[in-house]
């Protein structure tokens, strides 16, 4: 069988679509079909321990399900020079040529990574891992690492990483952007990162998506695992917004959304987690995502606010989707290829555009990776 894409991401010019499935990237253009496949993490071993007091001639052999090696993002820098993949098993970031796929350097960190971002330029990277560290290195310095990265963190928070953006000042002075499973979002200097600017304080649950606006890069747009899409003046730590989702969703919701208490017992109360928040270049359009639905939510930017500008319903529930121009491809549950759609004005409509498939293959449900794990940056509380 084929392991579905739990990544998809078009190029700028929407012209091609870089996609995990697994272990595997592909690059598939999207005028010719072609597709070029490559494998950048290495396969993770099923280990064996002992079980029990008995004597160990009796003692039961138990199999412990490791984590299948995957792919954990995907994305092109934000000049376009880089293919940017962090892995699993290997905790990686790897830097890929994207037009060839080949690999132009394999950094491995000390900590899983959770989040990348790039400067405007390519010419740094900053990087935050499952411990809350986040580095921030020269594309320089780092293609000259061998082996695992020895610098230490420019600054650090004391959850998991879970977003970040490099954003920029009036006078074109950087900034990193952190977010994480605590529900902050932090605003430092950059390289200074040690001196914090300002905090945006707000969410009640983690932050999972963080995305400066395409038209106005002083507000800054946030989303994870509250109802709600928070609006920022970033700079300041001024909140503008928060629009609820959940009328909008409500109907998409299911048995997966449903809230179990602290002595396990469901409840009638569902979760909402926002997995994906992208926005169409030079368009006041973002689209938004509800984890394990088959909603897209359109949403207009208007005078730094936002409105609902439609829901437009996909044909099984998504696990990534992409957007450039007036394209959006969508990786869904159930299907063997990708599926492709036209946004005009606000609205999305289905295309007849034939979106290719890679040949990453899996033999049973142990080789799937889960596709929907936003939801379980969630903290529960002790039973």
């Amino acid at each position: 069988m084929k392991h579905p894409y739990h990544i998809v991401s078009l190029s700028p010019d929407g012209k091609t679509m870089y996609a995990a499935a697994a272990r595997q990237v592909d690059r598939i253009c999207l005028e010719t079909g072609e597709c070029k496949s490559t494998v950048v993490e290495e396969s993770a071993t099923r280990t064996t321990t002992k079980t029990g007091d008995k004597p160990a001639a009796a003692k039961r052999t138990k199999y412990l399900p490791t984590s299948v090696s995957h792919v954990r993002s995907l994305q092109l820098s934000k000049g376009g020079k880089y293919l940017l993949a962090t892995t699993d098993e290997t905790k990686s970031l790897v830097l890929l040529d994207p037009t060839t796929l080949e690999v132009i350097k394999k950094v491995q960190y000390p900590k899983r990574p959770s989040a990348v971002a790039t400067d405007k330029e390519d010419l740094n990277i900053v990087l935050g891992d499952k411990f809350g560290d986040v580095y921030g290195e020269s594309v320089e310095d780092l293609l000259k690492v061998e082996g695992e990265l020895k610098d230490e963190p420019v600054l650090g928070h004391v959850s998991m990483l879970t977003a970040l953006e490099l954003g920029y000042d009036s006078k074109d002075r950087p900034y990193v952007i952190s977010a994480d499973r605590d529900e902050h979002i932090r605003i430092s200097r950059f390289p200074a990162s040690h001196v914090i600017e300002q905090f945006c304080f707000g969410h009640q649950q983690f932050v999972s998506s963080l995305l400066i606006n395409d038209l106005d890069a002083s507000i800054l747009f946030s989303a994870g695992g509250d109802d709600e899409i928070f609006v920022w003046d970033w700079l300041n730590g001024k909140q503008l917004q928060k629009l609820s989702l959940r009328e909008h969703v409500e109907s998409y919701l299911n048995e997966a959304h449903i809230y179990v208490d602290k002595k396990g017992v469901a409840t009638t109360h569902k979760e909402i987690t926002v997995s994906s928040l992208q926005q169409i270049k030079d368009t006041p359009y973002l689209l938004v995502n509800v984890e394990s639905t088959n909603a897209i939510i359109v949403l207009k930017i208007v005078d730094n606010k936002l409105e609902v500008a439609s829901v437009f319903a996909t044909e099984a529930h998504v696990i990534s989707f992409s957007v450039a121009g007036n394209l959006l491809v969508t990786s869904e549950v159930g299907s063997e290829g990708v599926k492709a759609y036209t946004i005009t004005d606000g609205v999305v409509t289905k295309s007849d555009k034939e979106i290719p498939f890679g040949s990453c293959e899996y033999e049973d449900d142990s080789e799937l990776i889960s596709l929907f794990s936003t939801k379980s940056l969630r903290k529960r509380g002790e039973f």
